[in-house]
């Protein structure tokens, strides 16, 4: 379908190394404004995710081309390939590519739910990732980049506005982490703290308010710490969480 709205207009449509779709109109310098998103979302994630920017874009640049005058820079649409990443768990796949940041070496290992390699799916679509450096080019004369995207919350309807501008965000990290130990009541464990540390030690740090939630409490509330059979490994949370 945007390929279909770009064919009617006096621009210069290019799919990059990654799969980004761009399609540009010369103003009176090589200075070049860009503007977009992607089209690609995620399970409920709402049909102006991503698109509402695209689509916003697209009436910018039939406006530059409907307009008597040249614009003073360049302008240039972009749709984002593989934006959310929701086939391969991997987001940013075409802009990071752009912005250099993409690992070549990690999203070639990655498989979708039914077994199929990243680099085998994108080859269909005329992508190679030992090519994708090419598409760094993308940025040599670009001076400013906008996106329209949907609030995906609920600040701006209740304060009864109708935009805003992003002044910051939040980054995302992915990490994986597996614990390998031995099954055992730990009521009766004669304590190894080698073996223990690092699993307990995380859960109480990252998903516990206290690191004494995960402590067997003693029999009644007189116990003291010291007395508990367990006043060694408390007291080495209690240390780390002091740290």
């Amino acid at each position: 379908m945007l390929r279909e709205e770009l064919a009617t207009m006096p621009v210069e449509v290019e799919q990059d190394e990654a799969g980004n779709l761009w399609a540009y109109f010369k103003g009176r310098s090589t200075d070049t404004v860009v503007v977009g998103s992607h089209l690609d979302s995620v399970p409920a994630g709402g049909w102006l995710d991503g698109a509402l920017g695209v689509m916003g874009g697209l009436e910018v640049l039939r406006s530059l081309v409907a307009a008597p005058a040249l614009p003073q820079r360049s302008f240039a649409l972009v749709d984002w390939a593989d934006e959310e990443g929701a086939r391969f768990s991997r987001s940013l796949f075409g802009s990071a590519a752009v912005a250099g940041t993409l690992d070549v070496d990690i999203v070639r290992e990655l498989k979708d739910r039914w077994g199929n390699l990243l680099p085998d799916v994108v080859a269909e679509h005329g992508v190679v990732l030992d090519a994708l450096d090419g598409c760094r080019t993308r940025l040599e004369h670009v001076v400013a980049y906008l996106e329209l995207h949907i609030e995906q919350g609920p600040i701006l309807e209740h304060e009864g506005l109708g935009i805003g501008i992003v002044t910051g965000t939040y980054g995302i990290e992915r990490e994986r982490l597996v614990f390998s130990g031995h099954r055992v009541d730990l009521s009766h464990l004669v304590l190894s703290l080698a073996v223990l540390d690092l699993p307990i030690r995380f859960l109480c740090e990252g998903a516990c308010k206290g690191p004494a939630l995960l402590i067997p409490q003693g029999p009644n509330d007189e116990e003291t710490l010291d007395e508990h059979p367990f006043s060694a490994l408390r007291q080495l949370f209690t240390k780390n969480q002091e740290e």
